[in-house]
């Protein structure tokens, strides 16, 4: 049986390093492209930050998924 997956508020001390070897200090957003533009699919931010803007560059198709670094709040 698949175990349990944890809250997202809980950080796994391991995967600390990656994210600050990526620059993403603060989390991530997961963002996707629709026929009127990007939308906040997941906000993975982490206490204390929030989802910066969306991509800038163009969606290319519907269903699109990019991940931006988040911001302090």
């Amino acid at each position: 049986m698949p175990k349990a997956v944890r809250s997202a508020s809980v950080v796994d001390p391991q995967f600390i390093d990656i994210d600050v070897a990526r620059g993403e200090l603060h989390g991530y957003s997961l963002w996707k492209f629709g026929e009127d533009g990007w939308h906040l699919a997941k906000d993975c931010s982490l206490q204390g930050a929030v989802p910066s803007g969306p991509p800038r560059a163009p969606g290319l198709f519907a269903g699109q998924i990019r991940a931006t670094g988040s911001v302090a709040a």
